[in-house]
């Protein structure tokens, strides 16, 4: 469990302990931790729904993890995006908010900068925070000992963030176990599903397994090369209607990799840099 004195020191000085909850399998694990009395019921609970989750991601929130924690006593409200900033994917000047591909008349492919997850979850947790009147607090994140590059320091000084995970020394195979043993189904990755930060084994099982998704993603693809040719959401730059994708290849950042709004402007190998 945390440390009972440095909690007993936060709720003195009146610091709430909230958990931002990405719906995967770390976050999975947390709320299977805070059902068995090994971590603290937190004051507040949230899930950011950005407008554009798999499927799967909402479906197994709604039929898991919520029922298990209202068993308990513990809300965990889903935040809508829309109902605090705008989600669309241009700007008021037209330029794309997600980390798009482009490729050049050199043939070199660069990576769009992400703007899309520090709006849309980060800010759109702090406001909700805000309003229920959250004046400090320390925010638990999902992220395992194996994920420890991801570790970041608050964006805002009323806020700590804090590693449950990492300070038990829990590893995403342990989250596995964890959650298998309490007898709750496995979780599946959480992105967007027209996300470009997706690794191939992620795209194929969208084609194959959640079609709806599938269609929108092409369908955006395809539009975002109506306004400009070189324009892709697959690394490749191949459409994705086109493209045969390799599920032997896994890029290790993202496997696993559930969504908190934290995402990272990688390329691909073979990419080039930044725009």
């Amino acid at each position: 469990m945390l440390r009972q004195r440095e909690l007993e020191m936060n709720e003195k000085e009146g610091i709430m302990q909230v958990w931002a909850c990405g719906g995967g399998v770390q976050s999975t694990a947390i709320a299977v931790l805070i059902c068995q009395g090994k971590l603290p019921t937190p004051d507040f609970a949230w899930i950011v729904d950005v407008g554009y989750e798999k499927s799967k991601t909402f479906d197994y929130v709604k039929s898991t993890i919520i029922p298990r924690l209202s068993e308990i006593g513990v809300r965990l409200k889903i935040i809508r995006t829309i109902d605090y900033f705008d989600n669309s994917l241009f700007d008021a000047t037209n330029n794309v908010r997600l980390p798009l591909y482009e490729k050049g008349n050199d043939g070199i492919v660069r990576k769009y900068k992400t703007h899309c997850s520090g709006t849309w979850k980060q800010r759109v947790a702090h406001h909700w925070l805000r309003e229920q009147g959250v004046k400090r607090c320390d925010t638990w994140i999902g992220i395992s000992v194996d994920e420890m590059r991801r570790i970041k320091i608050s964006s805002v000084k009323w806020n700590q963030n804090k590693y449950p995970l990492v300070d038990l020394g829990i590893r995403r195979e342990d989250c596995i176990d964890l959650i298998a043993r309490a007898g709750w189904p496995k979780p599946e990755h959480t992105s967007c599903y027209l996300c470009p930060n997706q690794p191939d084994f992620q795209w194929q099982d969208l084609k194959e397994n959640y079609r709806e998704d599938w269609e929108r993603a092409v369908g955006f693809d395809e539009y975002i090369r109506s306004i400009n040719p070189n324009l892709f959401l697959h690394t490749s730059c191949k459409p994705l209607k086109d493209k045969a994708f390799d599920t032997k290849y896994t890029n290790k950042f993202f496997v696993g990799k559930e969504c908190f709004g934290d995402c990272e402007s990688i390329v691909e190998e073979g990419g080039g840099s930044n725009l």
